[in-house]
């Protein structure tokens, strides 16, 4: 029913990759003095990371991940005019078959590489940096904008990716209104990127980098004016000691001087202006956020609410229990080795399938042979049940596994 999240996973993964690929490839050519990738560059990674991406789901063995990543290669090499271009997207395409077979290994899995997006930021600085020293304002363009869509690309992935996992826990729950809690927490997410693309539009439309540098210069000027005054202080108390004559007028005019070289009162009159520009376009949003979700939820038709009645007057009666801990094996013991193997043997028939907490060994492997081609039914067949007989045994028996235990475990 929501296999559209999956697919959407994936074309947001795409993107972010495509982008991240283009400003490295990007960055080495202009620092070795090339150009930009063109138009013709530019589609043929396109097609070819579209062409992986489909591959990596349609085919179930690395050999044949493989052979499809070298055709792309030698395609890319005879279509493509630029030399210089042609070892670099073979070069990328390298990249991207080691990341398929990753992602392969992993059980079909889609996987972030990095919890924040540090990628974003290293590369669009080093890039713009780039652009600057070159005075390439194509390149700067680009990098800005391009930064701004990863930005958005992954905020939107990490919503996707934990609806993704909510309503796999949930699948079996009756009477969740999931439609609805869906449209509203992606409500509250696009308002989130919303408030971002408006607060980078405004920032650039009133140039906050120098907004804020001259809000710098004009704090340090005040602490100028600090110290002249301080000093004019310290002048007029030792001068009773000393009786030297402290001159009035120097000071003042040391003060009015720094004030009209800085422009101090202009410049915070202005950061203060924007920032109060950008706090109030923040606010109405979110004001406007705030009533929409108030106005979705009481659409909710309460008949299906599933609501838990906890009594807490039994809560005194209660009467903690011990409960003794199983064995534990250690980390690196055959047990758990043996567990291991298990786990990642059904983890590669996720893309097929995903086992609930309560399937039993049977219930999986019912599942598996679902997903068995008729020809080998048989041969998969003996070979499940026989990996599963060898799990129970060591899962629910008193089998210790040894070195060869695991090994025909692993061969299964």
């Amino acid at each position: 029913m929501f296999n559209w999240i999956r697919i959407i996973r994936k074309i947001l993964r795409l993107i972010y990759e495509f982008l991240f690929i283009v400003l490295i490839i990007d960055f080495c050519v202009c620092l070795s003095g090339g150009d930009m990738m063109g138009m013709e560059s530019l589609i043929a990674l396109a097609g070819v990371l579209v062409v992986s991406y489909i591959a990596r789901d349609k085919v179930s063995h690395a050999i044949s991940l493989s052979i499809i990543h070298v055709i792309l290669g030698i395609l890319v090499f005879f279509l493509m005019h630029d030399m210089y271009m042609k070892i670099i997207l073979d070069v990328v395409l390298l990249g991207i078959f080691i990341d398929a077979a990753m992602y392969m290994k992993r059980g079909f899995f889609i996987h972030r590489a990095f919890d924040a997006p540090w990628d974003v930021f290293f590369v669009g600085i080093a890039v713009t940096i780039l652009a600057y020293y070159l005075k390439n304002d194509e390149l700067q363009m680009f990098v800005y904008f391009a930064s701004i869509i990863m930005m958005i690309d992954y905020l939107v992935s990490l919503y996707i990716e934990g609806l993704d996992s909510y309503i796999e826990l949930n699948k079996s729950v009756v009477g969740l209104p999931m439609r609805q809690m869906i449209s509203i927490n992606s409500f509250i997410v696009t308002t989130v990127i919303a408030i971002i693309i408006v607060t980078i539009f405004l920032a650039d439309l009133f140039g906050l980098p120098k907004v804020v540098a001259g809000f710098v210069l004009a704090f340090l000027a005040l602490i100028r004016i600090l110290i002249v005054i301080l000093g004019f202080i310290m002048r007029f108390v030792f001068g009773f000691f000393t009786a030297a004559p402290v001159d009035h007028k120097r000071a003042a005019e040391e003060i009015e001087e720094i004030a009209r070289e800085e422009s101090i009162l202009s410049r915070i009159l202005y950061f203060v202006m924007v920032a109060m520009v950008i706090a109030f376009a923040v606010y109405v949003l979110i004001r406007i956020c705030k009533l929409l979700v108030t106005w979705l939820i009481s659409k909710q038709d309460r008949r299906y609410e599933i609501i838990e009645k906890l009594d807490t007057k039994k809560k005194k009666g209660m009467v903690k229990t011990h409960i003794e801990k199983e064995t534990d094996y250690g980390i690196n013991s055959n047990e758990q080795k043996a567990r291991r193997i298990y786990k990642k043997k059904v983890i590669s028939f996720r893309r097929f399938f995903l086992p609930d907490r309560t399937d039993t060994t049977s219930d999986i492997e019912e599942a598996i042979l679902k997903f068995t081609p008729d020809d080998e039914e048989s041969i998969s067949s003996e070979k499940n049940k026989t990996l599963k007989e060898m799990y129970e045994a060591v899962r629910y028996g008193n089998k210790v596994p040894d070195r060869d235990y695991l090994r025909k475990m692993k061969q299964l």
